[in-house]
């Protein structure tokens, strides 16, 4: 019954616009960010073409960090690091 009342109350979060992903520290690459957050970016303005290369492993362009970071209502210089944790540049 607790699980059922959490997922209930995230619902209602989400939909009311106060949710946010998980800590980006949480996260070695990139592509799993991505992938536990993808119901939150159906909605935004990153193209399913880019989600999917970023799911993929594929290094996103400087617009689609911006986009994740507003979307997902994280720290850009957070994603900064992460993206450098995920990618040898």
């Amino acid at each position: 019954m607790t699980e059922w009342i959490a997922e209930k109350v995230e619902e209602a979060v989400r939909e009311t616009g106060y949710y946010r992903a998980k800590p980006v520290q949480n996260y070695d690459t990139l592509a799993d960010f991505v992938s536990d957050n993808l119901d939150l970016l159906k909605n935004s303005k990153i193209t399913q073409d880019h989600i999917d290369a970023m799911l993929k492993g594929k290094k996103p362009n400087e617009l689609n960090l911006l986009r994740l970071a507003t979307t997902l209502r994280v720290d850009i210089d957070e994603l900064h690091e992460l993206y450098a944790r995920s990618f040898d540049d």
